[in-house]
């Protein structure tokens, strides 16, 4: 018999009359005692009927719980036919005095008394019906949970049957992806077997080749040196081939100028500058502290004429880097620090094989500059002797520099450190008369941090009488206008001082006193035109009206006109 929507009707309407029932009894606060029983009982069954409900509900379909439900359905419908009747009866006889929540009256009190007395035994045959219905609910209700747990154990098999199959299913299809891996792996194997083979004799043939890889930059080499031995064979047997000239520079490269193209020093010296841009000697090379020797005659070939009066075709000369100093040791390699060294023309050269370095000891001696103005003699005219003269000194490029109050200290300021002269090939060490110690007379002033000595030696004396002579040539009575009639006012001396904060580190000034500022003026213009004075970077000619040098002026005053001033 299947179990149709009406019969799920009576459970549900059965369990609303369970429902009813409670809450009137549970109203009836006056009888407590005699009432908690049934409540208890209708309480228990209405639970049970809502356990009914649940799993019915939710059952699965099977012909044995469609049997128990046939045993189940006479049971349930005795029990809502009793639950019914007997609220009928309780409504019916008592009205609302049991269901109202509302203070109790008289009337309502009567009527509970009443039901304590006539009711009792229709109380116990409820009781009777609810425990008998409940029994056979239990009865039912728990063979149909062993049903359903048969179920659920015939589900589980089967759903661990099939997972089984899966599993098998599964392993069996690996194994054949295994097996088919593997039949691809041994394919695998032999085409790298095969491949590797094919390496080990491509291996085999390239090694030659890798070993010629090798020695090709070697081979290159060779190649490269064979010609430029060949070439300069070529041009030892035709030196005036392509009109160029050698140039060895000082540390030791060699390099060719086309005379055709470079025709003055100046694009010599920019050569010069590009090549030593990023090798030791920059420095030297940019203040055009070099020479350029003859390779030949070890002369040097002077620059106040232009290159191509100086230079022919297969010329070869020598670049030489120049150091001022004041030491005479010319005994010592600069490099090898040996005394080894040999005569050889105009220089001294190292014995040592390793070594060859050759240098040069030059010492300049001025004997009467005023007597060899024109004579370009000193080291800027033999290194800048270039037509245009880049190098000296103009009005033009300089600003006067006073002193009245305050010594001007960047004219006194420590020169760059240089390159180091072992790492060059050819080298000269000039000996000029600013660097020798003995040109450093007594200590006379001292202005802030600067000590004044005075110069002296052989040269002292022609320099000053040689700028005297030429602002007397070239100056005139004119510059002192508005001076005064004093002879103080109209005069002008000349002094020679070494000035610095140490003896090693001073440097020459010769310094023009005038009280007149135009005077001044005048003379340190009509200097800057000397050419003694223009090529000589290391002198400074200097103007002063500084009180300090006051008493040295009276005295020269003093014995040129005998008078006091």
């Amino acid at each position: 018999m299947a179990i149709t929507f009406g019969s799920f009707g009576d459970i549900i309407a059965a369990v609303q009359v369970a429902y009813v029932l409670i809450e009137a009894l549970n109203s009836q606060r006056g009888a407590k005692r005699e009432f908690r029983e049934v409540l208890l009982d209708l309480r228990l069954f209405h639970r049970y009927l809502e356990q009914l409900l649940s799993f019915w509900q939710t059952r699965r379909e099977d012909p044995r719980l469609e049997g128990l439900f046939n045993v189940l359905q006479p049971s349930i419908f005795d029990a809502k036919g009793e639950i019914s009747s007997f609220l009928e009866h309780m409504i019916s006889r008592y009205g609302k005095s049991l269901l109202s929540n509302s203070k109790r009256n008289p009337k309502d009190v009567g009527k509970m008394l009443q039901w304590r007395m006539l009711e009792h035994d229709n109380v116990a045959r409820l009781q009777d019906k609810l425990r008998k219905s409940k029994e056979i609910i239990s009865m039912v209700q728990s063979q149909a949970n062993m049903i359903m747990e048969e179920q659920d154990q015939l589900i589980v098999m089967e759903r661990m049957d099939a997972l089984a199959d899966a599993e098998a299913e599964t392993a069996r299809q690996l194994n054949e992806r295994i097996d088919d891996l593997e039949g691809k792996v041994e394919k695998q194997s032999e085409v790298l077997g095969l491949i590797s083979r094919s390496i080990g004799s491509i291996s085999s043939t390239i090694a030659p080749i890798a070993n010629l890889v090798v020695d090709l930059p070697g081979m290159l080499a060779k190649i490269h040196a064979e010609q430029l031995s060949q070439r300069l064979m070529f041009f030892n047997l035709n030196p005036f081939a392509q009109n160029s000239a050698i140039v060895e520079d000082a540390l030791g490269w060699k390099f060719s100028i086309p005379l055709e193209l470079i025709s003055s020093w100046n694009t010599l010296h920019s050569i010069l500058i590009d090549r030593f841009s990023s090798r030791p000697g920059y420095d030297l090379v940019r203040d055009r502290r070099y020479a350029i020797r003859d390779d030949v005659s070890g002369l040097d070939i002077r620059q106040h004429k232009p290159l191509t009066y100086m230079l022919r075709p297969g010329q070869k000369v020598n670049m030489c880097m120049v150091y001022f100093t004041d030491n005479n040791d010319t005994l010592t390699c600069p490099r090898c620090k040996k005394s080894t060294l040999c005569a050889n023309n105009l220089a001294f050269k190292c014995s040592d094989p390793r070594c060859e370095m050759e240098i040069q000891r030059i010492e300049e001696i001025h004997d009467n500059i005023e007597e060899t103005q024109d004579d370009t003699t000193a080291l800027n005219d033999k290194m800048n002797g270039d037509a245009t003269q880049s190098k000296f000194r103009t009005a033009g490029n300089m600003t006067q520099p006073d002193f009245e109050d305050e010594f001007p200290a960047h004219l006194v300021t420590m020169p760059n450190i240089e390159e180091s002269p072992e790492v060059f090939k050819r080298v000269r060490f000039l000996s000029r008369w600013e660097f020798r110690l003995e040109s450093r007379g007594p200590l006379r002033y001292k202005t802030g941090q600067y000590n004044w000595w005075k110069a002296r030696g052989p040269e002292a004396m022609p320099m000053k009488l040689a700028l005297a002579a030429a602002l007397r040539e070239n100056l005139d009575d004119r510059i002192y206008a508005g001076a005064g009639p004093s002879r103080l006012a109209r005069s002008m001396m000349i002094g020679l001082w070494f000035v610095g904060s140490t003896l090693q580190q001073s440097r020459p000034i010769l310094v023009i006193y005038s009280m007149t500022k135009k005077a001044r003026r005048e003379a340190w213009k009509c200097s800057t035109g000397i050419d003694w004075i223009r090529a000589n970077p290391s002198l400074i000619v200097l103007t002063s009206w500084n009180t300090v040098f006051y008493p040295s002026i009276k005295r020269c005053c003093k014995r040129k006109y005998g008078t006091r001033l």
